[in-house]
C-alpha cells in the first residue's frame, strides 16, 4: 500500500488541515451506525449504488479504509472520505472531501455511494479576500462545471457566506457576473454602476443560469428565452453583433433605468441595502445585530421600505420580457421575418388559405430572388398573390429600441416589398393586425375561387 499516496490526499492550496477534518468526519455517530457499532464501507451497496467517480486521471476509483479512515484511491490518486452516512430510507453513502484545484471531476450524484456537497468543508469559511474569491471561483468553475448538479447559485454561495469584506464581494459579483437583471440595475442607480453591453449578453445567453431571486422577497419564474422560431432563423452571433451595437441609452432602457428610478423610495435608502439585496452575510449581520425579530421578517420590512417588493419585482421583469422581445423582432425584421407574437395569428392565416385552395401551392415564408433578403408571409403561386400579416409595428412606433426611427425604417421596408412585388407582377395582399380575418378569408375565398379557378 502507498503510503505516500494517503498523505498527499491532504494538500491544499488554501492550507485547511484536510487531515484534522478527515479524523474527526471518520469518528462514530451514533445516528449513522449498525447495531451500536460505526458503518463502514461494506455496509455500502456498492452493487445498486456504484462509484461513479473519475478525475483527468480516468482510473478506477475504489473505497479504502486506512487507519480507521475511509478514502477514494486508483492507482494514482487519492481523496479522503467521510464515516458512512445513512439517512431515514435507508441509503448509505461517503462524502468526498474536495478541495477544487481545477483538475476535472465527474461525479454522478444519483444512485452513487460517493457523494460530494460545498458545503461538508465549509469552504467559504477560508476565503478571506477579493482575490481568494476570484481565485476560487476559477477553480471551483474549473473543477466542476461539467456536471450536470454543478450550479451557479452555489458560487453565489461561496462569496455572500465568506469571509471577505461586504465591499470586497460586491465587487467580485460585479466582476464574475453573478447579478441578476434586477440587482445590477438597482446597484446602477444607487452607486451609479455602469451597466455594459456584454451584461446583457451575460443574460441572454447564460441558460437563464443566475438566480433572478431576492432573499425573502421574490423567486421569479420569468427566463430569459429567445422564442423557438427565432432560434431557428437567426444566428447568436447576430444577437451578440447587435446587442454590441447598442447606445449606453439604449442599454439603460433595456433594463428599465427610468422605471426602477421613479419607483424607489430613494429617501429610504438604508447603509445594508445593497447587502441585503444581494443576500450577503445575511445571518452573520442578523446575529451580530442581535436582532429579536424573524430574520426573514426582517430583511423584507427593510427592503419593502425603499418599495423593493414582490409586485415590483414582478413587474420589473415583465417589461424585461417585453424588451428582450423588441429585440428579437428588431433582428427578425431586419432578416425579412415577421415580428415574435404575429406568429399565431399568420399561422392561423396560412392554414386557412391552404384549406381555402387545396389545389394549389401555398407557401409559408416565401423568397424569391426578386424579393432580395425580404420575404413575403404566405405566397399562392398559381395566383401570383402575396399575403402579408401586418402587425402593430407596422403602423405605429412600439418598440423601445427602435422608436420613431425604427417605425420609420419599417414603413420603408414595408414600401420596397410593394414595389418589388408590382414589378414582379405580384398581388400583394396586407392584413392588418386588428382586421377580422374571418371576414377577409371569406372574402378572398369568394374573389379568387370565383375568378380564377383552375
Amino acid at each position: 500500500m502507498n503510503l505516500s499516496l494517503f498523505k498527499s490526499c491532504y494538500k491544499n492550496y488554501l492550507n485547511i488541515d484536510l487531515e484534522a477534518i478527515h479524523f474527526e468526519l471518520n469518528s462514530y455517530s451514533e445516528y449513522h451506525s449498525i447495531n451500536g457499532s460505526k458503518l463502514e464501507i461494506e455496509h455500502l451497496n456498492l452493487i445498486n449504488n456504484p462509484i461513479k467517480f473519475t478525475d483527468e486521471s480516468k482510473e478506477v476509483f475504489k473505497l479504502t479504509n486506512f487507519e480507521g479512515k475511509n478514502f477514494l484511491i486508483s492507482a494514482s490518486r487519492c481523496y479522503p472520505c467521510s464515516r458512512v452516512y445513512e439517512n431515514i430510507e435507508g441509503h448509505r453513502w461517503v462524502e468526498i472531501l474536495i478541495v477544487p484545484d481545477g483538475k476535472k471531476i465527474d461525479l454522478l450524484k444519483q444512485n452513487n455511494s460517493v457523494n460530494y456537497s460545498f458545503y461538508t468543508l465549509k469552504l467559504f469559511d477560508y476565503l478571506e479576500s477579493f482575490d481568494d474569491l476570484i481565485t476560487f471561483d476559477k477553480l471551483y468553475v474549473d473543477t466542476f462545471s461539467d456536471n450536470n448538479w454543478f450550479s451557479i447559485l452555489e458560487r453565489i454561495q461561496f462569496l455572500t457566506r465568506s469571509k471577505a469584506k461586504p465591499k470586497e464581494i460586491l465587487n467580485a459579483f460585479i466582476v464574475l457576473k453573478l447579478l441578476n437583471p434586477f440587482q445590477i440595475s438597482v446597484l446602477s442607480i444607487i452607486l451609479n454602476l455602469e451597466i455594459k453591453n456584454s451584461d446583457i449578453q451575460n443574460y441572454l445567453f447564460n441558460g437563464n443560469a443566475i438566480p433572478l431571486s431576492i432573499p425573502y422577497i421574490s423567486n421569479p419564474t420569468f427566463k430569459f428565452k429567445i422564442s423557438d422560431s427565432t432560434s431557428k432563423l437567426i444566428e447568436t452571433t447576430e444577437f451578440s453583433d447587435f446587442v454590441n451595437s447598442l447606445s449606453n441609452e439604449e442599454i439603460n432602457d433595456f433594463f428599465e433605468l427610468s422605471y426602477l428610478e421613479i419607483s424607489l423610495y430613494k429617501e429610504n435608502i438604508y447603509p445594508d441595502l445593497i447587502l441585503d439585496l444581494l443576500g450577503i452575510k445575511i445571518l452573520q449581520r442578523w446575529r451580530d445585530a442581535g436582532s429579536k425579530d424573524n430574520v426573514s421578517e426582517n430583511i423584507k420590512s427593510r427592503l419593502i421600505s425603499v418599495n423593493i417588493s414582490k409586485g415590483l419585482i414582478d413587474t420589473y421583469y415583465k417589461k424585461l420580457k417585453n424588451n428582450l422581445r423588441s429585440i428579437e423582432n428588431i433582428i427578425r425584421s431586419k432578416k425579412g421575418f415577421n415580428v415574435v407574437g404575429s406568429l399565431f395569428n399568420e399561422s392561423l392565416l396560412y392554414k386557412q388559405i391552404k384549406n381555402i385552395f387545396p389545389d394549389y401551392k401555398v407557401i409559408s415564408q416565401y423568397s424569391s430572388d426578386w424579393l432580395g433578403r425580404q420575404r413575403i408571409d404566405i405566397f399562392i403561386t398559381e395566383l401570383n398573390i402575396g399575403i402579408e400579416y401586418n402587425g402593430r409595428q407596422h403602423y405605429e412606433p412600439i418598440s423601445f429600441f427602435g422608436g420613431e426611427e425604427g417605425y420609420l425604417k419599417t414603413v420603408a421596408r414595408d414600401e420596397q416589398k410593394r414595389l418589388k412585388c408590382k414589378e414582379a407582377g405580384c398581388e400583394l395582399i396586407e392584413v392588418k393586425y386588428d382586421e377580422d380575418l374571418q371576414l377577409f378569408l371569406e372574402t378572398i375565398k369568394i374573389k379568387y375561387k370565383k375568378a380564377k379557378s383552375p
